[in-house]
């Protein structure tokens, strides 16, 4: 049984691609019909699971972090303390509890006025999915070590 992040990595994968073929549009439609809405922030029955899920993302010059609130194969709506602005660009990590992840580029559409500290991305370019070898994954390594001490100071 396929999971929910196989089946929006399928569905984003095949959006992203240039020339579908007829199978390949068959299959598109028929992930549409289970992961996206009326709108792209809307969750659908197949997708509603995916709330209170914990969600990591890239802001420029760092992480973040949040919670899903709403998932589609269109978009996403994260609570986080510091919302990125409109229009930033960024990666969405969402991790299954076997480790593995989804990495979606995204660009952020909106920012909760009613709800602080949400946000809303619509996914935008070909996904990447991360296969672990079955340890769970602990999230992006924002720090690079230079050296075996903490004392000396690494330079890039």
């Amino acid at each position: 049984m396929e999971t929910l992040l196989d089946l929006i990595h399928e569905f984003r994968s095949l959006e992203a691609e240039r020339a579908p073929t007829a199978e390949s549009r068959a299959r598109w439609l028929g992930l549409r019909s289970l992961l996206v809405g009326d709108t792209a922030f809307e969750s659908t029955p197949t997708t509603a699971l995916a709330a209170s899920h914990a969600v990591s993302f890239t802001v420029p010059g760092g992480f973040g972090r949040g919670e899903i609130r709403t998932l589609s194969g269109e978009g996403v709506v994260i609570v986080t303390r510091k919302p990125p602005a409109i229009g930033t660009r960024l990666l969405v990590r969402i991790e299954d509890r076997t480790g593995d992840a989804l990495i979606l580029p995204a660009v952020v559409a909106y920012r909760g006025r009613t709800h602080f500290g949400s946000f809303g991305a619509r996914f935008d370019g070909a996904p990447e999915r991360i296969i672990s070898d079955g340890t769970p994954a602990i999230g992006w390594q924002p720090m690079l070590r230079f050296s075996r001490t903490r004392a000396e100071t690494g330079v890039a």
